[in-house]
C-alpha cells in the first residue's frame, strides 16, 4: 500500500519576512528621517488679552484702556542637547490683524522687519538701518560684546517691549520704562533735553533697539555709563570718556575701600549738596573721602546740588554718577577719594 506524501505547510500570506537588508534599510531610514524631523522648525502660538496702557501723565478718567488680544505665531527649532531657538518667521497679530513680523535666524532677529509703517532692517540681532537710513544700536552691540557687567541690565536691553508715546517729555518717558522694566536709567542733566516731546509707537522690539530708534529720531542717544542705561544728546554719545577719574581708580588690594568700591549701596540724595551725599558715603560704608577742595554744604551752588535715588546700586557707579552731575572730578591718595573741583 503506498502512502502518499505530506504536503508541505503553506506559509502565511501575513508572516513577518525579515532580511538584513530590510533591517539596513529601515535603519538608514530612521538615522535620516529622525534628525530632519527632530530639526524641523515648527509653529507655536501663543494668546494674551491686555489693556492699552494707560497714559500715567493724562489726567485722571481722560482716557479709557481698550481690550487687545494679541496672537503671536513663533517658529522653533529644536537644538540638540535640549532647548530650542526661534528660527524662522515671528507674526505678531492684534484683534487679527498682522501688525508686525520678522525673521529669526538660529535664536537671532535677521534680515527686514515692517512695523507700523516702519522698515527695520537686522543683522544678526542687531539693528543696522530704518527706512533705509543707518541706525547704532550701541547697547544692542555692548550686550552682544559682553561690555555690561550687569546680568540683570543685559538682559532686560535683549527683552521685547512695546511703547506708544505721543509728544511725551522725555524725562516722562524714561520714568514710565523705568517702571515697566525695573531697570536703571538716568537722562543726562548737562547734554540731553529732559522735555524734549517724544513720539513712537513700536511693538515687539528688544528694549535696546526701542531706545536707539525713539532716542535717534529725537536727536537723542543711548549709551552705557556708571551702570546705567544713560540718555544724551546724540553729539555727547559720539565721543565720550569719563570725565569724572572714577573709572581710573583700583583700590589697595584688601583694603576697606576695595571691599565696598565694587558693593552695593543705597543712595538717596534728592536735591542735596555733594559734600553732604559723600559724608554719608563716607560714614555708610567707612571709608576716607577728602572733599575739602570743594564748597562746603552751606556754599554749595545748583552746580554742586545732586539729584539721585538708587537702591543696590555699585559704590564706584553710584560714586560716578553723583560727581558727573556736580562736574567734579576724584583722585585716590592712598586709601583716601580725594573729591576735586571741575578742571
Amino acid at each position: 500500500m503506498s502512502v502518499s506524501p505530506t504536503p508541505p505547510a503553506r506559509r502565511s500570506p501575513f508572516a513577518l519576512r525579515f532580511s538584513l537588508r530590510m533591517l539596513l534599510i529601515a535603519f538608514t531610514a530612521f538615522a535620516i528621517g529622525f534628525p530632519v524631523w527632530y530639526r524641523w522648525p515648527y509653529e507655536e502660538s501663543q494668546d494674551e488679552t491686555f489693556l492699552t496702557p494707560a497714559d500715567p501723565f493724562a489726567a485722571p478718567g481722560a482716557t479709557l484702556p481698550t481690550a487687545i488680544k494679541r496672537t503671536v505665531v513663533t517658529t522653533w527649532q529644536r537644538q540638540w542637547g535640549g532647548g530650542r531657538l526661534k528660527h524662522g518667521p515671528e507674526r505678531w497679530y492684534e484683534n487679527g490683524a498682522l501688525v508686525s513680523e520678522r525673521t529669526f535666524l538660529n535664536g537671532e532677529v535677521h534680515g527686514p522687519q515692517e512695523m507700523d509703517s516702519r522698515k527695520l532692517l537686522f543683522e544678526d540681532g542687531q539693528l543696522i538701518s530704518v527706512d533705509g537710513q543707518s541706525m547704532h544700536d550701541l547697547l544692542g552691540r555692548l550686550v552682544l560684546a559682553d561690555k555690561i557687567e550687569m546680568p540683570e541690565v543685559a538682559k532686560t536691553l535683549l527683552s521685547q517691549t512695546d511703547v506708544d508715546f505721543v509728544e511725551t517729555p522725555l524725562m516722562d518717558v524714561v520714568e514710565f520704562l523705568i517702571k515697566k522694566h525695573q531697570v536703571p536709567m538716568v537722562v543726562d542733566r548737562h547734554h540731553a533735553d529732559r522735555q524734549r516731546p517724544i513720539t513712537g509707537q513700536l511693538r515687539g522690539v528688544q528694549l535696546s533697539s526701542a531706545l536707539a530708534i525713539l532716542m535717534a529720531e529725537h536727536d537723542h542717544a543711548c549709551d552705557y555709563r556708571y551702570g546705567m542705561i544713560w540718555i544724551t544728546s546724540a553729539k555727547d554719545a559720539k565721543d565720550w570718556h569719563d570725565p569724572t577719574g572714577v573709572l581710573e581708580i583700583e583700590p589697595p588690594r584688601n583694603s576697606q575701600l576695595a571691599r565696598a568700591w565694587y558693593g552695593p549701596v543705597d543712595i538717596d540724595a534728592v536735591d542735596k549738596p555733594l559734600t553732604e551725599a559723600l559724608e554719608k558715603f563716607s560714614q555708610d560704608l567707612a571709608i576716607d573721602i577728602d572733599t575739602s577742595a570743594i564748597e562746603p554744604a552751606d556754599k554749595a551752588t545748583d552746580e554742586h546740588t545732586v539729584r539721585l535715588r538708587l537702591l543696590g546700586h555699585p559704590m564706584r557707579h553710584g560714586l560716578g554718577i553723583l560727581l558727573y552731575q556736580a562736574r567734579c572730578r576724584v583722585k585716590l591718595e592712598g586709601e583716601t577719594l580725594v573729591i576735586l573741583p571741575p578742571e
